[in-house]
């Protein structure tokens, strides 16, 4: 994919879409739902153990988790949108907030093929 591509996607997914591929792009985990009595929840199995998908675009903690996954980092404010860069120095990403920023600028280091 392209980084215009992965952008393109990116909006037309919910946030809880969005925390699904991140944990598979980012993680190499496998999502999916699991139905519960008060509902479903998006879980994936990580060592035998089945978790909750964390929220990583909504939750600056979870997606601190999402930085840790690169060794170049850097992020910013410009026009107040969130800008960050994760593995491609040189280029940003920009989001409402820095959960946003910093999965998205995740998702197009990992994927695009520019």
């Amino acid at each position: 994919m392209t980084r215009d591509e992965v952008v393109a996607k990116w909006e037309t997914l919910t946030p809880r879409e969005r925390d699904a591929w991140v944990a598979e792009v980012a993680f190499g985990k496998t999502v999916e739902r699991e139905r519960r009595p008060n509902g479903s929840i998006s879980v994936f199995t990580d060592v035998g153990i089945r978790q909750a998908l964390p929220y990583y675009t909504t939750d600056i903690s979870a997606a601190w988790a999402v930085v840790n996954t690169s060794d170049r980092f850097d992020i910013g404010g410009f026009g107040g949108d969130v800008t960050a860069s994760l593995g491609h120095p040189g280029w940003y990403v920009s989001a409402p907030t820095a959960p946003e920023a910093i999965c998205l600028a995740a998702l197009i280091a990992r994927i695009t093929k520019e």
